[in-house]
């Protein structure tokens, strides 16, 4: 205590004196601060004696505030939330977090020892750093698009600088205006907020930066905002002519495009042509950047005029681009003669003869006019029938006539611009020819059974025409040739007749000769590839009187006619020779089509793994189509082995099992050691096609246990096969008790007690083997060797000792439930309980009593340990007696659980430890 009183009093001198004190010590501390909202800051104050062993205590505290923001004490040092652990007494550097904007003000460091105590103030400076946004927005005013860029500070202390870069320009420049706003809050902060405005057109930058420049900022903040630019388009002109096609025929347009490629904004485009004030209508489409305007004007209404193409833009200067139209002629027209064998000369006159051939004259138009249309005239009026002007040819369809003989004029015109030319033609008269009539060619075609005809016809002509059949060389077929006369003209009908299929498509020509054909008239027939026959073979297995026989269909779905069907069999590469086989049968069917079905039967074991093949003959094929049948069995035989264990069969029984469509199959059985069964069960039974047959062998689990039995099937026409069966190694480890059991250990066994409810029937106690047995038989007795109440399977392996009647203390003992599986078993005891619903309540009752007791007695040790620490020594006995007490009362106390608590059956260690519990509890009381 005399230490304490003397730091306490020192402590009170101290104050005392603290203001005479401190103007005698030079203490280091840095006065003024800046800190930063949101980081850290640092007090620095150091004491400037040199003993720190006299140090009571240091502190910092803010000015006008009583409470202790950091104390090192006792060598402890003591903060508050924002301020770092202070190193020593002597040394205050503190790291400090700004939080708010209430930090800002004076702090006071203090130190106190024995002889003084010295303090002095910092002042802090709280900045805020601004956040930054920069925006852009447009607008256009009285046709003058404009672009403002915001800057703007948000939550500054103090008042930020915001000036701007744009490329080498200045924001002081003439085009740009600058708006400035601010806004001050109730905290200290401030918003500013400067607006950069600027005509597009007058701007070449790209870029506008916002440079911010604040106390709290390391650097000038500098924040880039992109700004449209506008940029000039390139204009070009071009002119092209097009013809368009109408209602009143085709016309020739010129077309004059105005291009405005790359320009920013979107150029508008005008047209006008000399002394026109009215503006031409005009076509306008863009496509990535580029403008186009497209005028149409007649291609000779405006030669040699100037068309100018106004483009409207703000950065362009010179917006008009004018193009001069061209200007064309057309000189003269001529007529040559259009033939290979004739000069081309220009004719003035021509003579005829009539009756002759037909004669073409070409108009050559000489100029350079796009295009031009023509026209001719004879004596001034149409021209005569017979003569006629296309593509600018003048034609003079033969014979010649006397009424082609006259005056032409023959015309081109191209706007304004014509040229013309005359034709003197005269037609000299000639002899008279005889009367020739052409004939009139028929063609018919019909079809008869398994023939097509087709008949050509020349009729009614004058000299009588001759009518003959073109073939192919490799075409056959039958000619007639019929003529007859009528009212002095000639007819002549020639027929053929041929095959109505053919493997491929075939041509034929009809050819009718006359006076009047220069070259013989034809008449073209083509006689399509006949369909190819749809072949499909399958095959099967039929039995007959006990044998098999490999049945083989090959059906052919063909046109007519009927297609040949024939058999081989094949044993080397095909030779193209056919061996015809018996049992052999052919049907067919069909009206228009014919579908022929032929069925071949063969000993199945003679051709199994032969080849049989269908040959198929049709006018449709050039060459014999064949199809190879294998005879197999339509179904691959099955064959397997399986081990059976049934429930209530003493033995296990290996069965292998053949199915299949073999004829004769023998099985055996080959057992460990190659000792072959002798007790073998065999059957089988044929159902349809199929053949089934099976092997049992029966023997007992031990014998063969955990070795493998083989199963050999011979087949009469087939391999040799083998199957195996593994013959587990069973074992059964334990019988499990699925109810809520305890264990209680006897003399020799283990028993699981199991409690039932008095005068509940229909109780069950569940049992399951563990082990890898399929299934399992389970007996149950009483201790007695009497029979239990009853044994119900539930399962394989899970069985049920089954109380159906209310159960009473005379189902209370001991039971004995053996599982076995041939040679294997297992045993589990059982010790059954009845208990009353009114024990279970006494043992309830007990529990709780035993608990609250144990409570108690612990919370009144709790207070005797409490009073022996903080009480008058005279208490101690008090307190060993007590202990004493504690220690004999938990002795006394029960500690066995409520099944224990039950009197234990003879034999059963539970009734030992109960008499063991009594013997100790008697001792303690006798000490």
């Amino acid at each position: 205590m005399g230490p304490s009183v003397l730091m306490i009093l020192g402590f009170l001198l101290s104050q005392a004196l603290s203001s005479d004190m401190q103007d005698y010590h030079d203490m280091t501390i840095e006065r003024d601060v800046t800190g930063v909202l949101g980081e850290d800051v640092y007090l620095h104050c150091l004491y400037p004696g040199n003993d720190n062993d006299t140090l009571i205590m240091s502190s910092w505290s803010r000015l006008g505030s009583k409470k202790k923001l950091a104390v090192y004490s006792s060598q402890k040092s003591i903060t508050s939330e924002g301020f770092s652990a202070l190193s020593s007494p002597s040394n205050l550097t503190v790291r400090m977090r700004v939080l708010s904007l209430d930090a800002e003000g004076k702090y006071t460091c203090e130190f106190v020892s024995l002889e003084d105590q010295v303090k002095k103030q910092v002042s802090l400076t709280v900045l805020v750093r601004p956040d930054v946004t920069v925006e852009v927005e447009e607008e256009t005013q009285s046709g003058t698009h404009y672009q403002s860029v915001s800057c703007s500070t948000t939550n500054a202390k103090p008042e930020p600088q915001i000036s701007w870069e744009i490329g080498d320009r200045n924001a002081s420049d003439v085009i740009f205006s600058v708006q400035k706003e601010s806004v001050h809050h109730a905290n200290g902060t401030l918003d500013l907020t400067q607006v950069l405005r600027f005509p597009t057109h007058l701007n070449d930058e790209g870029t506008v930066v916002c440079v911010v420049q604040h106390p709290a900022l390391p650097e000038p903040r500098r924040t880039a905002a992109l700004v449209q630019t506008f940029v000039a388009p390139d204009i070009t002109m071009e002119t092209g002519l097009v013809v368009e096609s109408g209602d009143g025929g085709e016309r020739t347009l010129r077309v004059v495009n105005c291009t405005a490629m790359g320009g920013r904004p979107q150029p508008e485009i005008a047209w006008r042509l000399p002394g026109e004030e009215n503006t031409l209508s005009a076509r306008v489409w863009s496509d990535d950047g580029v403008f186009i305007s497209s005028v149409s004007l007649p291609a000779g209404g405006h030669e040699g005029e100037n068309v100018t193409c106004v483009v409207s833009h703000p950065k362009l200067t010179r917006n008009a681009r004018t193009l001069t139209l061209p200007s064309y002629y057309l000189s003269s027209i001529q007529l040559v003669v259009n033939s290979s064998t004739e000069s081309g000369t220009a004719l003035e006159s021509l003579l005829l003869e009539e009756g002759e051939p037909g004669k073409a004259l070409a108009l050559e138009v000489l100029g350079d006019v796009p295009s031009y249309q023509t026209e001719c005239t004879k004596d001034r009026a149409s021209l005569p029938h017979g003569v006629e002007l296309l593509g600018g040819v003048l034609s003079f369809r033969g014979p010649m006539a006397l009424c082609y003989a006259g005056l032409y004029e023959c015309r081109a015109s191209f706007y304004k611009h014509t040229a013309s030319v005359q034709l003197d033609v005269s037609v000299k008269p000639g002899i008279q020819a005889p009367i020739l009539v052409v004939p009139n060619i028929k063609m018919k075609t019909w079809r008869e059974l398994d023939s097509v005809i087709f008949e050509c016809s020349a009729l009614d002509a004058v000299p009588s025409p001759n009518v003959s059949w073109s073939l192919p060389p490799d075409l056959t077929g039958e000619m007639a040739l019929n003529t007859s006369s009528r009212n002095g003209s000639d007819s002549a009908t020639a027929t053929l007749t041929l095959s109505a299929c053919l493997p491929v498509e075939r041509t034929v020509l009809c050819l009718v000769e006359h006076p009047l054909f220069e070259d013989p008239e034809s008449r073209e027939i083509t006689l399509p590839a006949c369909a190819r026959p749809n072949i499909t073979v399958q095959s099967g297995v039929v039995w007959e009187q006990g044998s098999a026989y490999a049945e083989v269909e090959c059906r052919v779905e063909s046109v007519r006619p009927r297609a040949n069907v024939s058999w081989c069999v094949e044993d080397s590469p095909y030779d193209g020779s056919d061996v015809d086989l018996l049992g052999k049968e052919d049907r067919a069917e069909g009206v228009e089509g014919l579908v022929v079905t032929s069925v071949l039967q063969l000993p199945f074991a003679e051709y199994l793994g032969k080849s049989v093949v269908c040959v198929v003959r049709h006018q449709s094929l050039l060459d014999p189509e064949r199809r190879v049948v294998q005879v197999q069995p339509t179904e691959p035989a099955e064959t397997r082995a399986i081990l059976v264990t049934e429930y209530d069969f003493p033995r296990l029984r290996a069965v292998c099992v053949y199915s299949g469509q073999s004829g004769s199959v023998n099985i055996t059985w080959l057992l460990p050691d190659n000792n072959t069964a002798e007790r073998v069960v065999s059957s089988s039974v044929r159902e349809g096609s199929k053949f089934r047959a099976n092997a049992s062998y029966e023997f007992p689990l031990e014998r063969h246990e955990g070795r493998a039995l083989t199963c050999i099937i011979h087949q009469e026409h087939g391999p040799v096969e083998r199957r195996v069966v593994q013959v587990p190694l069973y074992y059964i480890s334990s019988v499990s008790v699925m109810n809520k059991t305890t264990r209680v250990y006897g003399e020799e066994v283990v028993l699981h007690r199991v409690a039932l409810r008095q005068h509940l029937s229909h109780q069950k106690i569940l049992l399951r083997v563990n082990g890898n047995v399929p299934n399992s038989q389970i007996v149950c007795s009483r201790s007695d060797s009497s029979a239990a109440p009853s044994v119900q399977d539930t399962s394989a392996l899970s069985s049920a000792l089954v109380f159906p009647m209310a159960v009473s203390q005379r189902e209370a003992g001991q039971y004995v439930c053996r599982a076995s599986f041939h040679h294997h078993s297992a045993t589990v005891y059982i010790l059954v309980e009845v208990t009353s619903e009114e024990a279970e309540h006494m043992t309830f009752i007990s529990i709780c009593f035993s608990t609250a007791l144990a409570i108690i007695l612990i919370v009144i040790v709790t207070l005797c340990v409490f009073c022996k620490r903080h009480g008058h020594p005279a208490e101690k006995e008090n307190r060993k007696k007590l202990e004493s007490i504690s220690t004999l009362t938990s002795l006394m106390h029960d500690p066995r659980s409520p099944e224990l608590k039950k009197a234990a059956l003879p034999g059963v260690r539970g009734h030992q430890y109960a008499e063991l519990v009594s013997i100790i509890l008697v001792e303690k009381t006798t000490v």
